[in-house]
Parts: structure tokens; sequence; C-alpha cells
């Protein structure tokens, strides 16, 4: 039986990306109509990408972890998909389409190894129109306890279609409780710069410093780079599967809980907005819909969470509410949106946490490249917004404030000339996605450095002072810069 509302798409997808109505090293006109942004580099895909192996099973994943709250997310995988790599593919994979696929998923929870002590949800269909995902808001939990959990797949029959997968996670302490956290950032997970067929090496690195949660500041995946572009919806679900199907992910996320943000390449294309034309038939709104489809996100984009009384992280969005890159600079021009805008003002001046750590898909400070970019803070098409924030942060957030960012292809520490504000960039995810940099700038830079690596930051009270240590990382984990901030503990 066909999954009929799959097929228009997959039609169209499999046309375009099989060269049949456009080629591949063509731009359509929609594309023409954005001239500015990355400009695309002809090196060729990596030895990794080519052999890149892909877990078939059920895929966990756990995000928005609070002291009493999680989301638990899951993907049941129909028995008879075929992964689809490259224009050779696509005639096994377009087959798989034409399938009956009705899945059963479920999921229990507790506090023991096994789950033993939770109880069973009940069975949820899942299908084509969510990609064979579903989510599960948890609450009433304890802080500061590790839970674990058992997620099962079945056909219509009741029929196990995967082997049982399992994971667990740590919920975060009461906002009162000065506990250690460590956690990771990371950005610019670009697939044909793959570094290892089993997954970005920087997961096997992140791993050995169990973090508390991990932050993904977007561009997780590149749906408009690589040699096939997705130009359909079918096509932009599969990015999301072979990132997350590549082993070292597929481990690393049933044990580390995460926090996604989203960013351009992750929606639609380079520079992407709420206006932007359609990437062949991928129009922006089916850009937003496979992102909350594929990750456990809630409702809201722009969020705050405490991790115990040291440290509150705020997370932007930067993609949803922005006015259009092209409009003139003005008081009126937003990226953030007035009322998210309104929001981080008021919540930040609130907070009480000894650090108060923002994270941004994009930069604020930079400084980015003057030619191509227009779509960030740091860039002069935002000058007037960008100056409102880094002045509102030197002026009333003091020095207990910092900025971390992702998006540029190269690491650094820099400080706001005008106003000391620090921002942090973790790179990307692999050195052969390293570059693009304008270079050092005396002016701003505390390091700079341009590879790929992660980012780290550990906060902790000692001797009287609570710390806050940011780490940047090679890609084999090494530190290749470390920032110590410490500070009077509050009576």
């Amino acid at each position: 039986m066909i999954r009929r509302h799959a097929l228009v798409r997959a039609l169209l997808g499999l046309l375009a990306t099989a060269g049949l109505t456009l080629s591949q090293d063509s731009a359509s006109s929609n594309e023409l109509a954005e001239p500015d942004g990355d400009p695309e580099t002809p090196t060729p895909p990596t030895k990794a990408y080519r052999e890149a192996v892909r877990t078939k099973g059920i895929g966990v994943k756990v995000g928005e972890i609070g002291p009493t709250g999680a989301i638990l997310w899951a993907r049941v995988p129909p028995a008879d998909e075929v992964h689809f790599l490259r224009k050779r593919d696509f005639v096994a994979w377009f087959k798989s389409l034409f399938v009956e696929a009705d899945l059963q998923v479920r999921m229990k929870y507790g506090l023991l190894a096994d789950a033993s002590d939770g109880a069973w949800s009940g069975w949820s269909g899942v299908g084509e129109q969510s990609d064979f995902t579903a989510h599960w808001p948890l609450g009433d939990l304890r802080p500061g306890r590790e839970y674990f959990y058992q997620v099962e797949g079945s056909d219509e029959g009741l029929r196990s279609v995967h082997e049982p997968r399992t994971g667990r996670f740590r919920t975060a302490p009461k906002p009162s409780a000065s506990q250690t956290v460590s956690f990771t950032v990371v950005g610019c997970q670009r697939y044909d710069r793959l570094d290892d067929p089993n997954g970005y090496a920087i997961y096997k690195s992140m791993e050995r410093l169990n973090p508390d949660f991990t932050v993904l500041t977007g561009d997780t995946v590149y749906l408009d780079r690589g040699p096939v572009k997705a130009r359909s919806i079918e096509l932009a679900r599969d990015r999301w599967r072979r990132v997350y199907e590549l082993p070292y992910l597929f481990e690393y996320h049933a044990r580390v809980p995460a926090y996604w943000q989203k960013d351009d390449h992750d929606l639609l294309r380079d520079e992407a907005g709420p206006a932007s034309p359609p990437l062949g038939e991928l129009t922006f709104e089916d850009g937003l819909k496979v992102f909350r489809d594929h990750t456990p996100v809630g409702d809201v984009p722009y969020r705050s969470f405490r991790w115990g009384s040291l440290a509150e992280v705020w997370l932007l969005e930067g993609r949803e509410f922005r006015d259009s890159n092209a409009a003139p600079d003005g008081p009126n021009k937003s990226l953030l949106g007035s009322a998210q805008k309104a929001w981080l003002k008021s919540t930040l001046a609130a907070s009480d946490a000894s650090w108060r750590i923002l994270i941004t898909p994009t930069p604020i400070v930079g400084p980015d490249r003057a030619r191509f970019k227009r779509d960030n803070l740091s860039n002069s098409a935002w000058e007037n917004e960008s100056a409102e924030l880094r002045s509102f942060f030197a002026e009333e957030l003091g020095d207990n404030f910092f900025i971390i960012t992702g998006d540029r292809h190269w690491q650094y520490c820099s400080v706001d000339p005008q106003g000391s504000v620090e921002e942090f960039c973790c790179g990307p995810a692999t050195d052969a996605h390293a570059g693009g940099s304008p270079g050092r700038d005396r002016h701003y830079h505390r390091f700079h450095r341009v590879l790929g690596g992660f980012l780290s930051v550990s906060v902790g009270r000692e001797d009287g002072s609570d710390y806050a240590v940011v780490r940047l990382h090679s890609v084999e984990g090494q530190v290749v810069f470390e920032d110590r901030k410490t500070r009077p503990v509050r009576t």
C-alpha cells in the first residue's frame, strides 16, 4: 500500500535529485534570489562521508531537561526503510516509500537501571506524517536524579520490529542547590565533511568528559550542502536520519541529554528566514516541521533553564522571528523579534544565578567577515540591534555574564571593544569544515583558531568562590584554550 502523503513530495524531490528537472551543479532562479552568505566551495566530500555507517534501529534522545521535567523522543524506522545517501541509491529508496508502514511505539521510565519500577505508556501510532517519531513530555520527576528508560516498537499486530532501546538521563538539581555542572557545546555538523565513518569524532571526545548535557547551536544538519541537496521534505527528513543514525551519535544521545537550537542550514538554505523562497519544493515551514519532528523541543523556541544556583543558560532563537536581512537597518529592524528581546532582557536582569550564560546560534560580538555575510548580529546589516544588546549586556549584567555561539567555522574568544562583553565560538564539528575566517583581529580576539572541535563549560564552587571555566577543545578533545572566571560567593 502506498504511503500517499509521501508520494507527491517524493516524486518531485527525486526528480530534482536525479537531475531530471534540475542539475545539482546549477541553481534555480529561487536560489539565485539570495546571493549572499557563505559561498559554496568545490571541496570534494571526505573519505569518511563516502564510507559512512548508518545504524538500523530505534533512535532515542532526551531534551529540555529541568529539575522535574524532560522530553523523551524516539523514532521507530520501518523495517524495510532504505537509506538514501547518493544518487545511485534513489531507486531502492524510492521503492521503500511504497509499502505499508503503520507502526506502534511505547515507553517506560524509572529510577532502576532496567526501568522496572516504571509503567509502560499506552501504544501510540507513528507514521509518515511525523517520520515515525514520537515525543513524550515527562513530568513530576525528582531533581538531581538519574532516570532510565526503555522504548519498544511494533507493527500493527504488536509484533516487534526492532530490538528495544534503552537510555538514561539525569535531571537538573533544585534551583537552590550549589551543584557542580559541566556541559558541552557543538555546532556546524556538515555531513560531507565527516571525519569518521561512525560519526563526528568530537562525540567520542565529549563522551570522555561525561557532561551533564550538550547544547547543539544549530546547523546540526545541512539541507543545502553536499552532493545531494534536500529539495523535498522526504530528503530533508533523510538528512536528520543519516546524522543521528551515525553510530557515535546514535549511542551518545541515549546517554547524554541535549538542548537543540536551529539555524539556517537546518531549515532551508544559507541565511534563511521566514520569507526565503523554497529550496526546490522544500519550504521554510517544511524545514520547521522536520526540525520539530526530529528533536525533543518544546513549543517556545527561545527559553532558559537553571542548573542549580550556579548556572542559568539562555537559548536564543535566530530564524523564526527575524526581519529580512536586506531591510534597511534601523531601530525597528529586529533579528530576535520584540517579544523574544523583551523576554531576554527581563529574564537576564532578574536572574540570581552565579553565572548567566547566553547561547546563540549566530554571533553577536564576532567579528565576522564583512564580505558575503549579513545575517547575524555581528554583521553591518544589524548594527542597531547589536549595539542595543551589547550595551544592555555591558551596563546591566556585570562580569558574571558571557556569550557562547556557533555558526562560524573557526574557534575564538573575543571581547567587545566597546563594552567588554566576552563571546566564545565552539567552531565547526570537524577540521575539514573549518575555514572562512577574516583572520585574527587584535582589537577583539583573545584566541583565534581555524580548526574544528567543541566547547565545554564547568561551573562550581570552591574556597569561597564560584567559578566558571570555559574551554575550547580540538576534535580529539585536547584543550586548546582555557578561560577561568571566579567571583565571591553571594551571601
